[in-house]
């Protein structure tokens, strides 16, 4: 006789289950090793059986380029010099040995020639190198190589997306909003957006996810309890709060795009506009005039240049762009 617990869970309760905890989050500094065969190398701590980038947690007043040198001597037995390291950036996903743990990944790039002899120390079991081609096919190299780490070195791009939990009024709007999460999913990039399920953000969600992208929603609390967070994502992190869940957007974003929407959508674009500024994120910040939406938006802001509160030089961080095509 089948119990109440064999049956499966509706697609919300599996979200709930599923989601990491932002109070959980595990921070690391590491490096990825790149050798004149193509090669990165990669360790397994003892008791596991993935393969991970060298690196760990930093210690109190450490700077992540600082602890990713001790940790290489700890690991490796080796020291290496900073200004060999180049940083690739910071990657949100889901821990492989602390399970049910979101971690922050800040990651550095070393390329090395000729002999680099490393032997593993402390709790590491094995050190391997790894083709690149064989570790974006293999299981046991952690997600966060094969489907963030390589893909950025590869020119590719996590694009975040501030757009209506509504599907609005326009009615071919849902579909080309799903039809751009198809296409940027086919060119090899992936989403990181608010995690719900309805309107055009439930749109732009699968139109990745259902063409094989790596999609990663953050959400909050509530919304996940009210059954609005997405299921099929390949990542749920649930924020502590609505503020946490903006930044946490923006920081891991290379491409911040403006598509229609409502009061959380302005409140996020001006707030990405105003951190960009300030030199706090990195990411392009690309507005998207679909149909005119935002003419009114635009003519606030020329008001606001005449008036001496925007500045040119702040004007021209953001692009603007007529039609979805043109991303």
């Amino acid at each position: 006789m089948t119990s109440s617990s064999d049956l499966q869970q509706p697609p919300h309760h599996q979200a709930i289950m599923n989601a990491l905890d932002a109070a959980q989050m595990i921070r690391v500094k590491s490096v990825l090793v790149f050798d004149g065969d193509r090669r990165i190398l990669t360790v397994r701590k003892r008791g596991s059986q993935y393969y991970q980038l060298p690196g760990g947690k930093p210690e109190k007043e450490e700077s992540a380029c600082q602890t990713v040198v001790r940790e290489v001597v700890e690991e490796l037995g080796v020291t290496i010099d900073p200004d060999d390291l180049d940083y690739l950036g910071a990657f949100l996903g889901a821990a492989v040995n602390e399970a049910g743990c979101p971690v922050e990944s800040e990651v550095f790039v070393m390329r090395v020639d000729g002999d680099f002899s490393v032997y593993p120390h402390a709790e590491i079991e094995e050190v391997r190198w790894w083709n690149v081609e064989e570790a974006l096919e293999c299981a046991q190299i952690s997600a966060q190589i094969r489907t963030q780490f390589l893909p950025k070195l590869a020119g590719k791009k996590r694009y975040s997306f501030f757009l209506g939990a509504s599907p609005g009024s326009v009615t071919e709007l849902p579909d080309q909003v799903y039809q751009l999460g198809n296409r940027l999913a086919r060119d090899g990039h992936a989403l990181i957006y608010g995690g719900g399920k309805t309107g055009l953000m439930g749109r732009i969600s699968d139109g990745f996810y259902n063409c094989g992208g790596r999609v990663t929603g953050v959400t909050i609390r509530k919304l996940v309890e009210r059954e609005i967070a997405n299921p099929d994502v390949s990542v749920l992190v649930v924020a502590e709060s609505m503020a946490q869940r903006k930044r946490m957007l923006m920081r891991y974003a290379e491409v911040i795009v403006v598509l229609p929407g409502g009061i959380g959508t302005l409140d996020e674009f001006y707030e990405a506009w105003a951190l960009k500024y300030l030199g706090c994120i990195d990411a392009e910040l690309v507005l998207v005039n679909v149909n005119g939406f935002w003419d009114t938006l635009l003519k606030l802001i020329d008001v606001q240049m005449q008036c001496g509160f925007i500045s040119r030089k702040k004007r021209e961080m953001v692009r603007i762009v007529d039609d979805i095509d043109d991303l």
